[in-house]
C-alpha cells in the first residue's frame, strides 16, 4: 500500500499502546464510575429511580449509536481530528453534567458524554488496526482487558469520591481531569495512523456501499454477530444477578458487589490468558475454545437452576468458566472483524461497536422484562445467548478458510 508523504503512520510503541489502553477504558469508566452515588444523585435533585436510570440509559443509547458516526468520519477524515472533536465534545459534556442543576439537564448532558466517549472506543480499535496490523490480536486482548479493569474499579473509585463533600458531581470532576489528560496525551504524542484517508468514505452512496459490503462480508458479519452475543451473554448476568441475589435471595449488597466481582475476575483472566492462548492455537481456533466454554457453562448453568439448587455458589460457580471463555472470544472477535478491513477500519470499528452495544442491552432488556422472580429466565437467555454465539461463529466464521491467514491463524505473542 502506498503511503501518502504527508502521512508517516507511528510505529508500534509502549506510549501508543497506553494511549489505546486509556481510549479503550474511557467509556466504561464513565458509564461505571458516579453509580453508587444514584441514591444520593436521586435524592438530590428529588426523583425517582425511573430518572436516574435514564441518566444511565441515555449514555449507553448515545455511546452505540455514535459508533456509526465517528467510523466513517475517521476513514474521510483521519483519526486524530475526529478523536480530538470526540474528546472535546466529551469534556464539555462532563462539565455540563457537573454544573446540571437538574435530572433532565443531566439526562441531556449524559447522552452528550456518551456521544464524545464512544469517540474513544471506534478510534482506538481503528488506530490499532492502523498500526498493528496483522499484529494487532494480543494489543486488543491488552486493551480490552482495560474494560474489564474499569469495571471493577470504577465503582470503587467512584464510592470514595461521592463521599467527599462534593458528592456525586465528585464523579464527574475526576471523569474532566481524566479526559482531559487522555486529551493532552493525542495532541502531544500522537500523529496521524490513517495514510489514506477516503475522500468518498461519506457520500451517500460509498457509505451505503462500504455499509453492504460489510454487512454481506460473512467472516464480519460473523465475529461481529459472535461479539454481539457475548456480551449479551455477559449483560443478561449483570442486568439480572442484582434481581435474583439481593431481591429473590434477601442477600446483602456486598454480596452483589462479590458475585459482581467474580464475573469480572473470570473475564480479566480470559483475557490475559487470550494472548497466549491466541498465539498457540490461532485467532479462529480460540474463539472455537472460548465459544465451547461459555455453551457448556450456561447448560451447567440452566441444569443446575432447574435441579433447584438457588443458593449462591449454584449461581455464581458455572459463570466464573463462562466468564473465562468470554475473555478468550471478545478480543479475538474485535481482531477477526476490523483486521482484515484496512481501508475502512473506521466504518468496520463503527458498526462492531454499535452491534456490541446492542447486543448486550437487547439480552440486558429481556433479563429484566421477563424476570418472575427466580434465576430461570436469565439462564434461559444466557443459553439462547451463547448459542446465537455458536451459530453466528460456526456457519459465518468456522466452516469457510481465512482468507488472511495472518489473520485468522497464526498469531505473534508480542505486539
Amino acid at each position: 500500500m502506498s503511503v501518502s508523504p504527508a502521512v508517516q503512520p507511528l510505529p508500534p510503541s509502549r506510549f501508543l499502546l497506553g494511549l489505546v489502553i486509556l481510549l479503550t477504558g474511557l467509556g466504561e469508566m464513565s458509564t461505571q464510575i458516579y453509580a453508587p452515588a444514584l441514591p444520593a444523585l436521586a435524592a438530590g435533585f428529588g426523583v425517582g429511580a425511573v430518572a436516574v436510570q435514564a441518566t444511565l440509559s441515555a449514555f449507553i443509547i448515545a455511546f452505540g449509536c455514535g459508533q456509526l458516526v465517528y467510523g466513517p468520519l475517521s476513514d474521510r477524515f483521519g483519526r486524530r481530528p475526529i478523536l480530538l472533536a470526540g474528546l472535546g465534545l466529551y469534556l464539555l459534556a462532563t462539565l455540563g453534567c457537573l454544573m446540571a442543576s437538574s435530572v433532565e439537564e443531566l439526562i441531556l448532558a449524559r447522552a452528550l458524554q456518551g456521544g464524545g466517549a464512544c469517540a474513544a472506543l471506534v478510534l482506538a480499535r481503528a488506530i490499532t488496526r492502523d498500526v498493528w496490523g496483522k499484529d494487532a490480536p494480543p494489543v486488543i486482548a491488552v486493551s480490552t482487558l482495560a474494560i474489564a479493569v474499569s469495571t471493577v474499579i470504577s465503582p470503587l473509585a467512584g464510592g470514595l469520591l461521592s463521599a467527599t463533600a462534593l458528592g456525586w458531581r465528585a464523579s464527574f470532576v475526576f471523569l474532566i481531569v481524566f479526559g482531559l489528560a487522555v486529551t493532552v496525551a493525542v495532541v502531544v504524542g500522537y500523529r496521524e495512523t490513517h495514510a489514506k484517508p477516503d475522500p468518498e468514505a461519506i457520500r451517500p452512496g460509498r457509505l451505503l456501499g462500504n455499509y453492504a459490503g460489510l454487512i454481506g462480508d460473512a467472516g464480519y458479519m460473523g465475529y461481529a454477530l459472535t461479539l454481539a452475543f457475548a456480551y449479551g451473554a455477559l449483560f443478561a448476568f449483570i442486568s439480572g444477578a442484582p434481581l435474583v441475589v439481593v431481591g429473590r435471595m434477601g442477600l446483602a449488597p456486598w454480596q452483589y458487589g462479590a458475585s459482581f466481582g467474580a464475573v469480572v475476575s473470570g473475564l480479566c483472566l480470559g483475557m490475559i490468558a487470550a494472548r497466549t492462548v491466541t498465539g498457540a492455537l490461532g485467532l479462529r481456533r480460540t474463539v472455537a475454545l472460548g465459544a465451547a466454554l461459555m455453551l457448556a457453562a450456561t447448560i451447567v448453568a440452566l441444569g443446575v437452576g432447574l435441579a433447584g439448587w438457588t443458593n449462591l455458589p449454584g449461581l455464581l460457580l458455572p459463570q466464573l468458566p463462562l466468564t473465562f471463555g468470554a475473555g478468550l472470544v471478545l478480543p479475538n472477535a474485535v481482531a477477526g472483524a476490523v483486521m482484515p478491513q484496512a481501508q475502512r477500519a473506521g466504518l468496520a470499528a463503527g458498526l462492531l461497536g454499535f452491534l456490541q452495544m446492542a447486543g448486550g442491552a437487547a439480552f440486558g432488556f429481556l433479563v429484566a422484562r421477563l424476570f418472575d422472580g427466580t434465576a430461570l429466565p436469565m439462564l434461559m437467555i444466557q443459553v439462547a445467548a451463547v448459542s446465537g454465539l455458536a451459530l453466528s461463529f460456526g456457519l459465518l466464521v468456522w466452516r469457510k478458510r481465512p482468507t488472511i491467514p495472518m489473520a485468522t491463524e497464526s498469531l505473534p505473542r508480542r505486539p
